[in-house]
C-alpha cells in the first residue's frame, strides 16, 4: 500500500485542483490519516495529502448524504490542525445518489465550509465513451482525463457499478506503463474508500493481471526486507553502543540497496562506537 499511496499522490498531483476548479497547490505526498483523540480511539480519515505549500488536503468520499456528515468532518479537521498545526483544505466527493450538499456550518464563533464535488451530476456513460475514444486515437490520457477515469465509478451510470468498475480497469490497462502505474494505484488507493468488497476485489484482480501488479508485489517484498534489515541495524547499534541519533537514522533510511544494508548490519555487529559505524554509512 505504501507504493500505491505514493503513485496515488503522483496521479492526483496538480490535476485534482485543475479538474474540479479548486485553487490548491500541487499534492506532493500522502499524509497520515490515523488520529488519536482524547477518548483514546483512532479516527480514520479517508485520505490526507501534503500540498506543495505544506498545507494539508483532506479528501472524503460519500455515497449518501447524512446530516451528521459535515460536523464529523469539522472534528477531523480540528484534530488535524491540533496535531500538525497546519491549514487544512477539505474536499468532499459525493457519488451518483447525491444531488444536494449540506450548507456550511454557522456555529457562531465556528464557521466551517468544504469544497463539494457532485460526481453524480456528471454523465458517466458519456465520460466512458469519451475516454475509450481518446485511447483508441492516442496512447495515453491527460492528467485531468485520468482523474475522470479514476472517479468514473462514482459518476451517474445506467449500469451496475461493478460492471463500471470492470470496464474502468480495462481502460486503465490500455494506458502507457507510467500512466497506468499512477492511475491503477489511485483507483485502488481512493477506491477502497467508496467501493464495496466485491468491487474492490475486481480492481485488485485487474491490477494483479498486469506487469505493474507483479512489480508492486516484488517492490513490497523488497521494502519489507529493507525495513527488516534497517530495524536489525538500529537494534544492534542501540544494544551495543547506545542510542542512534536522528541524523544517523535518517541517513540509514535513505539506503535502499539490500546488499549494502547487509554489509552495514555486519559493521553494526562489529563497530566499537557510533562514530565507527558512521564511517561505514558514508
Amino acid at each position: 500500500m505504501d507504493a500505491i499511496f505514493k503513485l496515488e499522490a503522483q496521479q492526483l498531483g496538480a490535476a485534482l485542483g485543475r479538474r474540479f476548479g479548486i485553487n490548491l497547490p500541487p499534492i506532493v505526498r500522502h499524509f497520515p490519516t490515523e488520529l488519536p483523540v482524547v477518548d483514546v480511539h483512532l479516527e480514520q480519515l479517508d485520505s490526507v495529502f501534503e500540498l506543495a505549500d505544506e498545507d494539508l488536503l483532506h479528501l472524503e468520499f460519500q455515497t449518501v448524504h447524512r446530516r451528521e456528515t459535515l460536523p464529523r468532518f469539522l472534528l477531523y479537521d480540528a484534530y488535524l490542525i491540533e496535531r500538525f498545526g497546519r491549514r487544512v483544505h477539505t474536499v468532499v466527493f459525493y457519488g451518483a445518489q447525491v444531488d444536494v450538499t449540506p450548507d456550511p456550518i454557522d456555529g457562531g464563533s465556528v464557521q466551517y465550509s468544504v469544497y463539494n464535488v457532485l460526481l453524480g451530476q456528471e454523465d458517466g456513460e458519456a465520460t466512458y465513451q469519451r475516454l475509450q475514444q481518446q485511447l483508441e486515437r492516442s496512447s495515453g490520457l491527460s492528467a485531468e482525463d485520468r482523474l475522470d477515469l479514476i472517479f468514473l465509478p462514482l459518476m451517474r451510470h445506467v449500469r451496475e457499478r461493478r460492471e463500471v468498475v470492470t470496464e474502468t480497469v480495462a481502460l486503465a490497462q490500455q494506458l502507457p506503463e507510467r500512466q497506468q502505474r499512477q492511475a491503477v494505484a489511485a483507483l485502488i488507493g481512493l477506491g477502497h474508500q467508496y467501493l464495496d468488497e466485491e468491487e474492490l476485489n475486481i480492481l485488485v484482480e485487474g491490477l494483479m493481471s498486469t506487469t505493474l501488479g507483479q512489480r508492486l508485489l516484488e517492490r513490497g517484498r523488497e521494502e519489507g526486507q529493507r525495513e527488516g534489515l534497517e530495524r536489525a541495524i538500529l537494534h544492534v547499534l542501540t544494544t551495543r553502543v547506545g542510542p542512534v541519533p536522528p541524523a544517523m537514522r535518517t541517513r540509514l533510511a535513505e539506503v535502499e540497496d539490500l546488499q549494502r544494508l547487509e554489509v552495514l548490519l555486519d559493521r553494526a555487529m562489529n563497530a566499537q562506537s557510533l562514530e565507527e559505524f558512521a564511517q561505514a554509512l558514508r
